[in-house]
């Protein structure tokens, strides 16, 4: 039995948000990553017919939920293709574009997400700043 670890992340990031529709596809054992693409790409992929499809899909799916953009998508894809497939898979700015605005707009509760965590992990920076200051200070007073 094989198992894409980096469906975890995938899956908890959906769940956490409350993408319910994309949990559902989890859990009912369905492709997501060809999902996205067939969204991305406008007809339908499945991995055996269409694995560079699936792929970026795939890439969609791993990254487009941690707020990458185009450029970076675009470049990821190209890099991680040849890497993991052997095969450069070269999008176009456009099919960039939109592989992460069809993304954004099928996740819209990952999307709305975003906001809660910036302001989760800036307040913890902040906390965390005001206390190695205050703990600095408070040696060098020693």
């Amino acid at each position: 039995m094989t198992v894409d670890a980096a469906q975890i992340e995938a899956r908890e990031l959906v769940t956490f948000c409350g993408q319910d529709d994309v949990v559902a596809q989890f859990a009912a054992g369905e492709d997501t990553y060809a999902h996205l693409a067939t969204e991305i790409f406008g007809f339908p992929v499945n991995k055996k017919d269409h694995p560079d499809e699936r792929f970026v899909g795939k890439q969609g799916r791993l990254g487009l939920g941690y707020q990458l953009w185009w450029p970076n998508f675009q470049s990821r894809v190209k890099t991680d293709s040849k890497n993991q497939t052997g095969n450069m898979i070269c999008l176009s700015d456009e099919v960039a574009l939109k592989a992460v605005l069809t993304f954004r707009r099928l996740n819209n509760k990952v999307v709305d997400g975003w906001g809660c965590w910036t302001q989760t992990v800036l307040g913890s920076l902040r906390r965390a700043a005001h206390l190695s200051l205050r703990h600095a200070f408070s040696a060098r007073e020693r």
